[in-house]
């Protein structure tokens, strides 16, 4: 019985220096939230300025929206595609981010520009979707396309945009269009192909790409 008390003693200081360390380690922080004002992707015309609509940001119930750092790529005179980011941190060091994305469109071209809604479909099945691509100006007749695949896996098939295949095509004055350059995906590989007519005066078109052995095809009638 002694022995068993002796050992009772040993191991107290032990449980009350654990329960004591615990107790200096232990705390609450509250994590901080970003809420774009406005749409994820907006259009400025070439040569317009951008006027950010914001980013409210929210701390315990509190509004922290002007601690929120903003930061941007944009550059008023070029065409492209330009990324606002959003970013704050709370007291303990947790962040948040958000970002939006900024199209720069030519209002003067003959060609649609933005995201444009889509039919998709792929020749050996019989399946199809509706999808929003990007079509981007890049210059005269050439421009950024989203997905080369017509969204046919990242949104019809909902697998991300991992499985978009981005690439620049070129869309001659006769309406004729062909690949520039392609992209890869998550399969791997990049379009070996890209054929179609754009018909410019009603800004319809039938685009089809060739890719890994399968033609997708991307239809706005």
């Amino acid at each position: 019985m002694k022995k068993l008390y002796i050992f009772l003693l040993v191991l107290l200081p032990i449980i009350q220096s654990c329960d004591k360390e615990s107790e200096d380690h232990s705390f609450t922080t509250y994590y901080p939230t970003l809420e774009l004002k406005g749409d994820e992707s907006v259009s400025v015309i070439y040569g317009e300025d951008y006027n950010d609509p914001g980013c409210f940001a929210e701390v315990n119930g509190n509004d922290v929206s002007s601690d929120v750092e903003i930061t941007t790529d944009f550059q008023k005179n070029e065409y492209g595609i330009f990324t606002v980011n959003y970013k704050i941190t709370n007291a303990d060091g947790y962040l948040a981010t958000s970002s939006r994305e900024i199209v720069v469109i030519n209002p003067n071209d003959k060609v649609s520009q933005g995201y444009i809604t889509i039919t998709n479909t792929r020749d050996d099945i019989d399946v199809e979707y509706t999808t929003s691509i990007l079509f981007n100006y890049q210059g005269p007749n050439t421009y950024y396309v989203s997905d080369l695949l017509g969204g046919f896996y990242s949104q019809g098939r909902g697998y991300g945009n991992d499985y978009a295949l981005p690439g620049t095509i070129k869309i001659e004055d006769d309406g004729t269009v062909s690949l520039l350059n392609s992209g890869t995906c998550a399969f791997g590989g990049a379009a070996s192909n890209v054929s179609g007519t754009y018909d410019l005066e009603n800004k319809t078109f039938s685009i089809k790409t060739t890719y890994s052995g399968y033609n997708f095809n991307m239809i706005v009638e």
